[in-house]
């Protein structure tokens, strides 16, 4: 018996519009098995408030819904799974190990170094406090930002800048000669030559002989230049410009790096009042107009209580031929200068 045999053809056209329609209808299935899959929520949101408990995308405010709680990181896992498993790593991570300042080494004995100068290494050290916001930009989370403070200043001794204690010949651009031994935060001056108050060597090294030179030495790292052949100093030029004939110089003391003397603008980062101490405090003042100064242009979220404390510091930068810049005493802001050779208390400082 002969069978009949039903012909269908197409015209390319009507084969192409075929395709369509059948891809078309695969995505619509696809995507009403998706609806299906997805939990909604036992009260229907307004198009305008898309905070609800199932959204585990959330919305654009401070306290979404939806519950992470009970997420479990998992590098391998869903997309929440993943970014909950980032957060920890992020939060056990020593941060350190690769923001800026990675890689500087303090220490005497170089490759054989054992601490480097960065954050971590702040927060454990005994009697140094890290300021998150060092520059006052309002960012707490760049440790290049922040600043590392010796809590304590040396406030007995000679106290002099640069380790030229002679009244009669004084010169900020000579340092004394010394050599750093030791690591962070325990450096310290392993031998010394400078000037004493009667203008002659001295060679015994006493705590606070010279604040550019112990400032330098807790890292353990001598990173002022050398005297060279200036061992001693010398004040006959009388113009600023031409004065600076010793190895300390503005460009020096600006790329000084390591723990060092403070700037003035150090200074603002970690000066700040609360009581009249001096040592570490949290909660410090608002009140911006404290101190004879004008403005005290300190810290009031954390701070070192140095204000209106009647005591100047030295800080690191250079004035003239034979003054270095102080700051202090009746406000955060009271920046001034006076000569080398004046005791003035001080604290080293440093930046990852």
């Amino acid at each position: 018996m002969q069978k009949d045999h039903i012909t269908i053809s197409f015209t390319r056209r009507q084969f192409y519009l075929l395709g369509f329609v059948l891809a078309a209808a695969v995505i619509s299935a696809s995507f009403l098995w998706a609806r299906a899959a997805f939990i909604e929520p036992t009260a229907g949101p307004a198009s305008s408030d898309q905070d609800f408990a199932q959204n585990i995308l959330g919305a654009n405010n401070a306290d979404n819904d939806f519950s992470s709680n009970a997420v479990t990181p998992d590098a391998d896992g869903s997309i929440i799974e993943r970014l909950e498993g980032f957060a920890d790593y992020m939060a056990a991570r020593d941060r350190n190990d690769y923001t800026y300042g990675r890689g500087w080494i303090a220490s005497s004995t170089g490759s054989n170094a054992t601490t480097s100068l960065t954050h971590k290494a702040c927060e454990e050290a005994n009697g140094w406090e890290w300021f998150e916001d060092g520059n006052g930009d309002g960012d707490t989370i760049d440790d290049e930002d922040g600043i590392c403070v010796q809590t304590t200043a040396v406030s007995s001794g000679v106290l002099c800048w640069n380790g030229d204690d002679y009244s009669s010949n004084t010169d900020n651009s000579y340092i004394a000669a010394y050599t750093c031994s030791g690591s962070f935060p325990n450096g310290t001056v392993a031998s010394y030559s400078g000037i004493d108050s009667s203008g002659i060597a001295d060679d015994a090294w006493d705590d606070g002989d010279c604040a550019l030179c112990q400032a330098d030495c807790y890292d353990g790292r001598k990173d002022l230049p050398d005297q060279g052949g200036y061992t001693a100093p010398d004040n006959t030029c009388t113009s600023n410009e031409d004065c600076y004939e010793g190895p300390l110089t503005p460009e020096v003391l600006k790329n000084w790096k390591g723990t060092k003397l403070p700037t003035a603008q150090d200074f603002y980062g970690f000066c700040g009042y609360k009581d009249g101490g001096s040592n570490y405090e949290t909660g410090c003042s608002s009140d911006e107009t404290l101190g004879y100064y004008g403005q005290m242009v300190g810290r009031t979220d954390e701070c070192l209580d140095l204000s209106d404390t009647g005591n100047f510091e030295w800080l690191s930068e250079q004035f003239g031929s034979s003054v270095a810049q102080i700051a202090g005493s009746e406000a955060c802001s009271y920046v001034n200068y006076f000569d080398i050779d004046f005791s003035f208390r001080f604290r080293a400082v440093f930046r990852p």
